[in-house]
């Protein structure tokens, strides 16, 4: 008898599966990301970790969350999961490799404007708000082609 872990997904027996992943997002990203110009998004960290090759389904609620239906934004694979690290005056991002482990400083401007905020001003004022600064969690991108 296979155990849990020994379990094999009907169709995977050729190829590894990857996992299925799906992130709401407020009505004040979603024409980014339905339109590929928002490519990442910064989330707690969850119990269960996403990693590259992963699908991700990008979507919104069309009225008010668990109460309607849910509009998918794009579905797409995940290129990359980083630690993060956002403070008052920075955005520091930790990429592991074959090399090792490295630090990125990024950019607090151009890294706001990539998350889909006007500013850094604004996007240091959401996450003041909504999760309390310094905030710790994961950086995940995807690619930009529409994967069905």
């Amino acid at each position: 008898m296979k155990t849990k872990t020994e379990r094999v997904k009907p169709g995977c027996q050729q190829e590894p599966c990857s996992a299925s992943f799906v992130r709401m997002f407020k009505p004040m990203f979603a024409h980014a990301v339905e339109h590929g110009r928002k490519l990442q998004t910064v989330r707690p960290t969850p119990k269960r970790m996403p990693k590259p090759g992963d699908k991700i389904s990008l979507r919104m609620w069309t009225d008010k969350p668990y109460r309607s239906k849910q509009r998918v934004l794009r579905d797409s694979i995940i290129t990359g999961v980083n630690e993060i690290l956002i403070t008052e005056c920075s955005v520091e991002v930790t990429k592991v490799s074959d090399a090792g482990v490295r630090v990125v400083d990024r950019d607090p401007e151009s890294f706001a404007k990539l998350d889909g905020f006007v500013s850094w001003r604004e996007m240091r004022e959401w996450f003041r708000t909504t999760h309390g600064i310094p905030f710790r969690g994961v950086l995940i991108s995807w690619q930009n082609a529409d994967v069905r």
